[in-house]
């Protein structure tokens, strides 16, 4: 469009504002969790473009699939517009606390604070709280955010 529209009368050498289009609206869609390819093809496929980034970043997606998004998801863009993918490196693998012979509470506590969920299981009939195992040792590796299932002893 112009300003002022056109037909307006103007006099010589006046000058008239341009405004130019950035293209059709395009919502941003969610590709996190999507491989690269996958990712690329989305964006492409809603006329948008991908610029993966360099940086790699620890993240609960797979190695290689997109962690990030910028713009993220709904924001509206304009055709043609480019999306930076970051990638992930995968969840970073920490180590399990030994939470054995600990009371549930303790144990819990001690594992979420590690980094992980937990889960308690119970044997059937049993009313101890002390913890007899854990689904990862102590001491070994598990990605973080990752569920540690603890036993309490059975009868």
């Amino acid at each position: 469009r112009t300003d002022p529209r056109a037909g307006a009368d103007r006099n010589p050498d006046t000058a008239v504002a341009l405004v130019v289009s950035k293209g059709a609206p395009v919502d941003v869609p969610d590709v996190t969790g999507l491989s690269i390819e996958a990712a690329t093809a989305e964006l492409e496929a809603q006329g948008l473009k991908a610029d993966v980034l360099l940086a790699r970043i620890n993240s609960p997606e797979a190695q290689g699939d997109v962690a990030e998004q910028s713009p993220g998801e709904g924001v509206e863009a304009a055709e043609g517009d480019t999306v930076e993918l970051t990638v992930s490196k995968g969840p970073r693998m920490l180590i399990v606390p030994d939470v054995t012979g600990r009371d549930v509470d303790e144990a819990r506590s001690t594992l979420e604070e590690a980094g992980f969920t937990v889960k308690v299981d119970r044997p059937f009939l049993s009313f101890s709280d002390t913890i007899a195992s854990q689904s990862v040792d102590g001491s070994e590796r598990a990605p973080e955010g990752s569920t540690i299932t603890i036993r309490t002893k059975g009868l």
